[in-house]
This record gives C-alpha cells, sequence and structure tokens, in this order.
C-alpha cells in the first residue's frame, strides 16, 4: 500500500514538470504545486516511518518480555514490564497502558519489586489525568498514597505526591499542587532511585505552581536550587559525555529554568533581570518557531509581557499577536484565554478601547466554553466513579449477605440446643423494631405536624399582610369619598377610585389564586378540553398577562410552530398557568431587563420556556422546593407563593409539567410543556 501511494506522488510529480514545460506561463502555478505534492510525500513519508519504527519498538519489548519472562528471571521480567509501560506512556497508547498496568502491578506486588510497583501505578494515575480523567487519577494517586505509607515506601510517597501535583494544576488547585509539589520534591532528592529527569521535572512543575499563586519570591528562591541542580547534573554528564553533548543535552531544561526566572523578576519588577532571563533562554534553547514549540510559545508570551510592563507596547502587540497565530495553527485550547487577556491589556493600554473591549469579550467567551466543557467533563467522570463505587458496594453487599446465610446456618444448628433462648431473643428484637418503627412514624408525623403548623402560621401571616394591606387602602379612601364636607378636586377623585378599583383586584386575584390551588388539589383529571392552534394558546396568555405592555421591560416571543400546530387540552386552565408565570416573569426581573417567551415542537410535544433576569438568582437546591404551596424565597414581593404550585399542577393534570431549568445562569427560565 505504501508502494502504490509513493508511485502516485511519483506520477503526479512527473504530470507536474511537463505541464509547466507545456506551458510557460503556468510556470508559477505548477511550481507551487510541485511544493505542495513534495510537502505533501515528505510528510506522508515521515509519519510512515515513525510509526513502522514505534511498531518495530514495540515489538522488541514484547520479544523481550517473553523470552525473560521464558527465562524465569522475575527481576529482568518486572523491569521490562515497566519499560513495556513507559513506552505506553511516551506513545499515549492509553487503552495498552490500562489493559497490562493491572497485571504489572500484581506481578511486581507478588514478587516484592515496590519500586516498580508503584512507578507502574504512577504511571497509570498520570495517564488518567493528562487524559481528563482527572478526578480518577486523582483518586488512585490518593490509593496509592495510602498504600506507599502503610509500607513506609518513601519513593512510593514521593511519586504519589508528584501525581497529585498534576492532578491539581490539572484542576487549577494551585495551593494543593504546590504543596504536593514541594513534598514530591523533598522525598524524590533523598533517593538515589529518583532520575535526575523527574527532579528537573519537578522543578519546572513546581515553579509553575508558584508562578499561578504570584509567589514571586519563593519562586525566585526555588530557581537558585534549581540552578545547583542543574550544575550538579552537568558536572556528573561532563566526565561522561563531551562537553558539547551534554550542553546540548541540557539546554531545554535551562530554557525551562531561564523561562522560571523570568516570570519571577517580571512579577517582582526586576525587568533587566527579566531581559537577561529571556535572552539566555534563547541564547541556551536554539529556539525555532516551528508549530507545537512550547519552549518559543512561553518565550513569545513573557517576552511580551515584558514588554508591555516596560512600555514597549508596539512591540508587545507584535510578539502577542505571533504567539496568537501560533495557538490557532495546533489548535491550542489550554491558553487562548491567558493570550487574549494579555492582548486586551495591551491595547488597553495603547488607548485602542474597542478594540480591547472585543478581546475581552472574545476571551470571556473562550472562558466559559472551557469551563463549560470541563464541567461536562468532570460530571461525567463523576458520574462514572459514582457507578464504580455503587458496583463496589453491590458486591460487598453481597459478600455481607453471604456471610449472613453462613451465620444463620450457624444459628439454626445451635437453634436446637437454645430454642427457648433465641425464641426470647426474637421476640424482643420484633417487639424492639416495631417500637423503633413506631417512634419512627412517630417522630416523622410530628415533624410534619410541625412543619404544616409553621406553614399555616406563615400563610396566616401572608394572608394577613395581603389583604389587611389593601382593606387598610379601601377602607381610607372610602372614608375620605364618604365625607360629604370633602369636597375633592376630579382628579383626586378619579386617582382615588382607581386605587379602590386596583387594591379590588388585588384581592380578587388573592382569593382566586386560593380557589385555584384548591381546585388544582382537588382535580385528578381536567376533562374540559379544546382543539386550539399552538401559537394561539401562547398568545392568549400574553394578552391576559398584560407583559407587552410592561413598564421599562422589554419583552420578545419566538414561536418555532406554524398556524398549522394544535394540540388538544383544556386551553382555559393552560393559559391560565402560563399568565401566572409570565406574571412571575415581570414581578422578579429588574426594570430595562429582557423577558423571553419561545415555544417549539420536540417529539410529540409542545415545549415552551420562559427566560428572564433576576436579581437574586434561584439556587438549584431549591428548585423543587419553589413549587410547593406557600413557599416564597424573596418574602419582600407581592404575593403569598402558591402561584408556581397551581400552575405545576394543572400542567401535570393536563398530561405536561413545569421545572426549572437549574443550568440557565443568567436569571431563571422555567420550561413548559404540553403532549400534542
Amino acid at each position: 500500500m505504501q508502494l502504490i501511494r509513493h508511485f502516485l506522488w511519483s506520477f503526479q510529480i512527473l504530470f507536474i514538470i511537463l505541464h509547466a514545460m507545456n506551458r510557460p506561463r503556468h510556470i508559477i502555478i505548477s511550481t507551487l504545486w510541485l511544493a505542495c505534492c513534495l510537502t505533501h510525500a515528505s510528510n506522508a513519508s515521515q509519519t510512515a516511518a515513525e510509526t513502522e519504527e514505534m511498531s518495530k519498538e514495540q515489538q522488541m519489548l514484547d520479544s523481550l518480555n517473553r523470552a525473560v519472562a521464558n527465562a524465569r528471571n522475575d527481576s529482568a521480567e518486572s523491569r521490562s514490564r515497566l519499560d513495556r509501560i513507559c513506552f505506553f506512556y511516551n506513545h499515549d497508547m492509553n487503552d495498552s497502558l490500562a489493559v497490562h498496568a493491572e497485571s504489572d502491578m500484581e506481578f511486581n506486588r507478588r514478587h516484592g519489586f515496590w519500586d516498580n510497583y508503584y512507578e507502574t501505578w504512577e504511571h497509570k494515575a498520570n495517564d488518567l489525568i493528562f487524559c481528563g480523567k482527572v478526578n480518577t487519577g486523582l483518586r488512585e494517586l490518593k490509593q496509592m498514597h495510602d498504600d506507599a505509607l502503610e509500607r513506609n515506601h518513601q519513593y512510593g510517597l514521593g511519586l504519589a505526591y508528584y501525581g497529585m501535583g498534576n492532578a491539581y494544576i490539572s484542576m487549577e488547585h494551585h495551593d494543593e499542587a504546590k504543596e504536593a509539589y514541594l513534598q514530591a520534591l523533598t522525598l524524590l532528592q533523598k533517593d538515589q532511585k529518583t532520575s535526575r529527569t523527574m527532579i528537573l521535572d519537578l522543578y519546572s512543575y513546581y515553579c509553575d505552581a508558584l508562578n499561578e499563586k504570584h509567589e514571586y519570591e519563593q519562586l525566585l528562591d526555588a530557581t537558585r536550587q534549581w540552578k545547583k541542580k542543574l550544575e550538579e547534573i552537568e558536572k556528573e554528564k561532563s566526565g561522561k559525555e563531551s562537553k558539547e553533548k551534554a550542553r546540548k543535552s541540557q539546554n531545554v531544561w535551562y530554557a525551562y529554568y531561564y523561562l522560571a526566572c523570568a516570570q519571577a523578576h517580571i512579577g517582582l519588577g526586576n525587568y533587566d533581570e527579566a531581559k537577561t532571563a529571556l535572552d539566555s533562554m534563547q541564547n541556551r534553547s536554539s529556539l525555532t518557531t516551528d508549530d507545537g514549540d512550547f519552549i518559543y510559545m512561553s518565550h513569545l508570551y513573557y517576552r511580551a509581557q515584558l514588554m508591555l510592563a516596560t512600555g514597549h507596547l508596539k512591540e508587545a502587540l507584535e510578539l502577542n499577536t505571533e504567539r496568537v497565530k501560533m495557538s490557532e495553527a495546533i489548535n491550542d485550547v489550554s491558553s487562548p484565554v491567558m493570550i487574549h487577556r494579555q492582548r486586551a491589556e495591551i491595547l488597553r493600554r495603547m488607548g485602542k478601547y474597542q478594540e480591547a473591549a472585543d478581546t475581552y469579550l472574545k476571551m470571556y467567551q473562550l472562558k466559559d466554553s472551557l469551563d463549560s466543557r470541563q464541567m461536562r467533563e468532570q460530571a461525567n467522570e463523576l458520574a462514572t466513579l459514582y457507578r464504580v463505587d455503587e458496583l463496589a458496594q453491590e458486591k460487598e453487599l453481597a459478600s455481607r449477605q453471604a456471610e449472613a446465610a453462613r451465620m444463620r446456618f450457624m444459628a439454626a444448628i445451635a437453634f436446637l440446643v437454645g430454642f427457648f433462648l433465641l425464641a426470647f431473643v426474637i421476640y424482643w428484637y420484633v417487639m424492639s423494631r416495631r417500637l423503633r418503627r413506631k417512634n419512627e412514624e412517630l417522630t416523622v408525623a410530628h415533624e410534619k405536624a410541625q412543619e404544616s403548623s409553621r406553614m399555616k402560621t406563615k400563610f396566616i401571616q401572608n394572608m394577613s399582610h395581603e389583604i389587611r394591606t389593601p382593606l387598610n387602602i379601601l377602607g381610607g379612601f372610602a372614608q375620605i369619598l364618604s365625607q360629604s364636607d370633602v369636597e375633592l378636586p376630579a382628579d383626586t377623585r378619579r386617582e382615588a377610585c382607581e386605587t379602590i378599583l386596583e387594591n379590588s383586584n388585588r384581592i380578587t386575584t388573592l382569593i382566586n389564586q386560593l380557589l385555584a390551588l384548591s381546585d388544582a388539589d382537588s382535580r385528578t383529571i381536567i376533562e374540559e378540553k379544546e382543539t386550539i392552534g399552538c401559537n394561539e394558546l401562547c398568545l392568549r396568555a400574553i394578552t391576559a398577562s398584560g407583559i407587552e405592555d410592561a413598564p421599562q421591560r422589554h419583552f420578545t416571543f419566538e414561536s418555532k410552530m406554524g398556524d398549522e400546530d394544535t394540540l388538544e387540552t383544556a386551553a382555559r386552565y393552560a393559559t391560565d398557568s402560563l399568565c401566572r408565570l409570565l406574571d412571575n416573569a415581570q414581578k422578579f426581573s429588574p426594570e430595562g431587563s429582557t423577558i423571553r417567551f419561545t415555544c417549539e415542537k420536540q417529539g410529540k410535544m409542545m415545549v415552551m420556556a420562559i427566560e428572564n433576569e433576576t436579581t437574586q438568582p434561584i439556587p438549584a437546591s431549591e428548585a423543587e422546593r419553589i413549587f410547593e404551596p406557600f413557599v416564597q424565597l424573596d418574602e419582600f414581593h407581592e404575593g403569598v407563593g402558591v402561584g408556581l404550585s397551581v400552575s405545576r399542577n394543572v400542567m401535570r393534570h393536563l398530561g405536561g409539567d413545569i421545572v426549572l431549568d437549574t443550568d440557565y445562569k443568567e436569571g431563571a427560565r422555567f420550561v413548559i410543556t404540553l403532549p400534542l
């Protein structure tokens, strides 16, 4: 297959050359086409070569594993198994690593190779973290920590803290990450088995955590310790390798070291030292602009940060622009928020406020998108962990049930000896259970009675307030109007009449709500049904609520249903319920806010939604409680708290429902469904 692909590319290249020779005016176009073909062919060949090399390496590891297993050399087999796990880890072969990790850990545990046991465990946990299953990986690492602590295995403890630092930094828990990395450095630097690469890795991660915490003095101290470790390693390697080879092998780590120095000096305001560190980073790391070069991208960002801090805004913007292009080229999803925040600050300092505002908006949109995706991923992962725990509990329960069965069998044998004693014990046990059950029932009944009394008292207080206030107003105006010796201007008399009518309607509405609640609780089925258009039902509710004329509110109605879409329902009851929801939206939305009413068809259901901004968002924990009678989260608003309860009861009698959308964070969003 590979041979055929190369033949096709060769044929295409030959065709391009001949085409250019026959038509000289097309030489430029043909040359570009030829360059694209050669590049594609080169990339394809390189990818195939890398794949083939990786396959050969895996085959060699498999052969080595079989050979040492046949030779029954446990120590060599343990080392070979760890090499295979490292191969899977370094080449992102997650499934293969998950399959082999458990068996390899069991082999090492059985033969007592604890260093390899904990290294395998750490690779397994880190692989879960870098695959996005952070909670699962952290759970593995905590189990690993407890296991190593029980065995007093310092190397295993150090690896556990190292992995926990990776988990916490992924979760943006920088305090915990810093402490975990510091513990790992303390433990692993004392152990001779720790590789130099792991120590340098740890210093890099530890400095990143300090930078995120803005602890720049501590970061500067950490770079001094890091420099000593780099010099120690450089001296160790200088005797085994040529100076040139040793220098090249240290370039990458020196680049990371100078990057940490630059971070510390920029944070402390030592801009000359920061420039020196960035220049040293550039000189030591042989920077290139290849896509995906993390060192170069970090250099661009902090060079731009230095230019911003020193007031060289044009240079800062140019560096940031190059960093943005690189991020877009490699589809970087981890740092766009940080880059756009820097860009917005540069534009703001340059006085380009509109561009800065647009960049800030884009940054917040990116951040919201990333946060939403992380929340979904964590929710899915936690659901998986919950299912795993549930299975473990079921297994433990089955084991306990089996043990209980064995105990019952032994009790049956003992029953032949102590029948009367056992009978008395059983009788006492049964009676105590009954007594306990009765006590629990009485406790629940008592709590319900107390809750009922509390709700009754609250209801009476609310009713007293809601009725007494308009009655006082009615009585006061009635006394004024009934006095014959008082002559009122026409405008004053009209306002008084309007106030009397408004408060009369308020009392009537309150009584109607209570009657509606009683009617909804007493009914199980609403038989009064008619065929009505979906849009017409919504428009009736809008008209009845008067929300279109609501002062200082913006109301919009959007429907994705046609005039031919109809439903058979009790239109009067459905209209009243929608009207109550629209009244609530108007009541609880601040002035100048927007209220949206949408309607669409989903399967065999008509789905409506009422969205409005609120001054006090409804907590997710109260999503069901607000539908209970006489519940008011904000007692300073008018009403007795029966509108939502009545509306939900009616909709459920009609075969639909009303729920609060807890995922909606910009206010309140109620979703109403009715069957078509």
